[in-house]
């Protein structure tokens, strides 16, 4: 005769449960999607210790704050609004601190009971087992089963349970928040490649042809995307006709990445309009100035800028610097390096900025040499 008695009825109601948690672990490998598989964690977390409710924190990467994720309590109503649950001043922010899981009879009289989350949700809090969610010792977030049906008392099964359940909770957390991470990482690579095509269309597709000159472009950026630039166009005289004047440009925008190539097209275009209508390199660069300096005020961006005017018949070169690297010239009669003189402010810094101008003559076998701090860098 076999003994039913209450230790065997016990341990199947244990191994029961056991198999339920293995079941379910199962389906947690069934979806990367993050709130599927939070709302599956909550469902089960629920079943598994016959709560009310459940409702689950996790600890954001990036800022390391607790921030209060979902509620079996919301699945009629959507998402509430993330927010920061404390580290210290709440019961889940014990858990999250501590790594130790926490059984509480009746949070009203717990100092740590933190109402917002019921507030937030419409939860009536009375009995909680929070227990941590966490990976290789890492507490990645907090799982609170909320309010034991019947009004009964939480037991060392369902802490034990719940604690095995959320291991595998936590991995599957893990997973998904990886494979989240790189989808938008790869969306990323994808608009950054998209960027890059636009910036290199920016640049010219073609080096000026103009009799008795050779011009050379090497453009690399540092990232994906950047903020230098340089750029050709022909001028125009007061009659609109094109005489063998060259406008040439080369700009350096003081940051990096996907702000700084926004900022190169806006300043690209301003040159390119405000060149058209003024024949002075230094009024351009005044003019430029200010409409950069209206613009970037709030992103506290500002351009470094090189214009110049060059006379293709006379070799005169009439120029203004705004910040940028001083270009050199290699004069080819003497064998030396000179290093054109002028310097005014950086574009954008300063509303109403004065730009020296200056002047030289490009005779034959001499090399202009204009660079962005790159070159200094690399160096």
């Amino acid at each position: 005769m076999v003994d039913t008695g209450p230790g065997d009825s016990q341990y199947t109601h244990l191994k029961d449960r056991y198999d339920r948690i293995l079941t379910v672990s199962r389906q947690l490998n069934s979806t990367l999607d993050l709130p599927s598989l939070l709302h599956l964690i909550l469902r089960a977390s629920s079943d598994l210790v016959n709560s009310e409710t459940a409702s689950i924190m996790l600890i954001d990467p990036e800022t390391h704050e607790l921030r209060f994720e979902s509620s079996l309590d919301l699945e009629d109503g959507g998402a509430a609004e993330r927010f920061v649950v404390p580290m210290e001043g709440s019961i889940a922010g014990w858990v999250a601190s501590h790594g130790q899981h926490q059984v509480i009879d009746n949070v009203k009289s717990d100092q740590r009971y933190f109402s917002q989350v019921d507030d937030e949700v419409g939860t009536q809090a009375r009995g909680m087992l929070a227990i941590p969610l966490k990976t290789q010792e890492k507490v990645i977030g907090v799982v609170e089963a909320i309010n034991k049906r019947d009004n009964a008392r939480w037991t060392d099964d369902d802490v034990e349970v719940l604690s095995a359940f959320a291991d595998h909770a936590a991995i599957a957390i893990q997973t998904a928040r990886f494979f989240e991470s790189e989808v938008a990482r790869e969306r990323m690579e994808r608009e950054l490649s998209i960027a890059r095509t636009i910036q290199r269309s920016l640049l010219p597709s073609e080096l000026p042809a103009l009799p008795g000159w050779d011009f050379a472009a090497y453009y690399e950026a540092a990232r994906q995307v950047g903020g230098d630039l340089y750029d050709f166009f022909p001028l125009t005289d007061d009659s609109g006709a094109t005489p063998a004047r060259l406008g040439m440009v080369i700009a350096d925008v003081a940051d990096k990445g996907v702000p700084a190539a926004l900022m190169m097209a806006v300043s690209r275009t301003l040159i390119r309009a405000t060149a058209a209508a003024t024949s002075s390199p230094a009024a351009v660069m005044a003019r430029v100035n200010r409409l950069i300096h209206d613009d970037s005020t709030a992103s506290n961006l500002f351009v470094t800028v090189f214009y110049a005017a060059l006379d293709a018949i006379s070799g005169v070169l009439t120029y203004a610097n705004g910040g940028h690297n001083p270009p050199l010239i290699w004069r080819a009669e003497s064998h030396t390096f000179e290093e054109l003189k002028g310097h005014g402010l950086a574009v954008g810094i300063m509303e109403d900025v004065d730009f020296p101008e200056g002047e030289i003559t490009i005779e034959p076998g001499d090399v202009l040499i204009c660079y962005t701090d790159g070159v200094n860098e690399a160096m």
